[in-house]
């Protein structure tokens, strides 16, 4: 849904643009309500998860928050400090809260260190999310019923396999970013 909401709101600010009335939209005014529904979409994602199914849940939660915890901060400490050109920290942590939660998560934790949105990481997220959401609807769909098949070990090997071969292919056709990642990028405060 959001990135939805980010090509139409794109496609209507073209519209607006077109018949001449673009320039009386005022950005902060949507930048405010925009925060606002977001800060809501947080609340509300917090207060549906009911916690009779945490409590009986308690110890698959605790091990696989310990090993998905790593997992986010590998990201976002390693990987995102070396491969993204700009706003590096401001991509990573947003991707550590979509990576530990859902992406509200990430737009709450994005909003905290970057409240005036310089970096445009939700407008690349909204972007990039259009194929992601293909590969996710299919992976969703598919993994109970193999699963509830007995596959267990053959899902998980498949879907590592399938990311390691993404992550060759994007090294071997564009690269990762070979800066030194202590130094300061454009775009990012001193």
């Amino acid at each position: 849904m959001f990135a939805l909401a980010v090509i139409c709101g794109a496609v209507l600010q073209k519209l607006l643009d077109g018949l001449g009335v673009g320039r009386h939209v005022d950005r902060q005014t949507m930048g405010r309500l925009g925060s606002s529904i977001s800060d809501f979409l947080v609340a509300f994602g917090v207060a549906s998860i009911p916690l009779t199914i945490v409590a009986d849940y308690a110890a698959p939660i605790l091990v696989m928050s310990v090993f998905g915890f790593a997992h986010a901060a590998l990201i976002t400490w390693w990987i995102a400090r070396r491969t993204f050109h700009n706003y590096w920290f401001e991509r990573g942590i947003f991707t550590f809260g979509y990576a530990t939660g859902v992406v509200a998560m990430g737009i709450a934790l994005l909003r905290v260190v970057d409240p005036q949105m310089k970096s445009k990481t939700l407008d690349d997220y909204g972007l990039a999310y259009l194929p992601i959401a293909m590969v996710e609807i299919v992976v969703l769909s598919t993994l109970p019923l193999w699963v509830a098949g007995g596959a267990v070990w053959q899902p998980g090997l498949l879907l590592t396999g399938v990311a390691a071969g993404l992550l060759l292919v994007s090294w071997k056709t564009i690269g990762f970013f070979p800066a030194d990642p202590v130094v300061r990028r454009a775009g990012e405060s001193r």
